[in-house]
């Protein structure tokens, strides 16, 4: 009877690794079907490291919820109409009519925003960037650089995700109005339940930032105007599926894509073959260890 469980629990154990791996797998093809179709649909608009004809990218999944993000994604202009804040206050810093993306599925969208989300955290090459801006004559540009490293840097980078949100394009998604006071002393925004502040605490797992109630209102407004430059800036990013994204136009990399995407099918598939065939194994051993068990039970019930 040991030897019995013992093997159900390897089973058992079989079973969980192998959809352990089939999950894993589908969340890498998932990314990789997103990189195609961000490059195929919004790359000429978009970046996630910088900012384009639209807002940065970077940390975009923990600013705004995947339900709101797929109905702005699928048509902007009913999410604008509707007289949502946020879409309109994005809409008139970029004068910009986004275009409807209704051929897309749920599962597309979801591709796609698995993507941006799996890239936010990639770290850049800042150092191009970062010359440009020390070349910058104005002074209230370098004096927000200079404060921005010294107050916000240990926690925030503009280009990518670290301990808090990226914060590239950040005066063109919220007014100085709502960003001041929420520097200063960002609990106080959150405890009001204010309806960006608090879901946001919530994607970042309640860390708390540090109230900055020791910089006035000029300080302040330095450190946006330098994160509204520096989020224009390109880069050279050490990525090399961004770095992909960067050099290549729009039709070259699509060529590519589809061209590799052929590779990714045909391994998938493979994977899916074995994927089965292991299933299939672990459930008739897994049938076959309850037959054996049922016997048992059966026969010492007679005795």
């Amino acid at each position: 009877m040991i030897n019995v469980i013992a093997i159900l629990c390897l089973t058992f154990f079989l079973n969980s690794e192998v959809i352990a791996t089939a999950l894993q797998h589908d969340s890498i093809q998932s990314i990789k079907t997103g990189n195609h179709l961000f490059r195929t649909s919004c790359s000429t608009c978009h970046s996630i490291h910088h900012e384009n004809i639209g807002p940065m990218l970077a940390s975009i999944t923990k600013k705004k919820s995947r339900t709101w993000l797929t109905r702005f994604i699928r048509n902007s202009q009913d999410v604008i109409a509707s007289g949502d804040v946020y879409a309109n206050l994005l809409y008139r810093n970029y004068n910009h009519v986004m275009p409807s993306f209704t051929e897309l599925s749920d599962d597309d969208i979801h591709d796609i925003l698995n993507y941006l989300e799996s890239n936010s955290t990639s770290v850049i090459n800042e150092m191009a960037m970062d010359n440009e801006i020390m070349q910058n004559s104005n002074p209230e540009i370098l004096y927000g650089r200079q404060l921005f490293r010294q107050q916000c840097a240990s926690c925030h980078s503009i280009y990518h995700e670290s301990y808090g949100p990226a914060l590239g394009s950040v005066t063109k998604r919220l007014p100085k109005a709502w960003l001041i006071p929420f520097v200063r002393n960002s609990q106080k925004v959150i405890e009001g339940g204010d309806p960006y502040a608090l879901p946001l605490f919530n994607s970042f797992n309640h860390r708390i930032m540090v109230s900055m109630d020791f910089l006035n209102e000029e300080q302040i407004n330095s450190i946006l105007t330098y994160i509204e430059f520096a989020s224009t800036l390109n880069y050279s990013p050490t990525n090399e599926m961004e770095h992909k994204e960067s050099t290549n136009p729009v039709v070259s990399i699509d060529g590519n894509i589809l061209h590799n995407q052929q590779g990714y099918n045909n391994s998938d598939q493979t994977f899916k073959v074995a994927i089965v065939i292991l299933l299939i194994s672990s459930l008739s051993v897994f049938g076959f260890i309850l037959f054996i068990i049922n016997k048992y039970l059966r026969r010492e019930h007679l005795d």
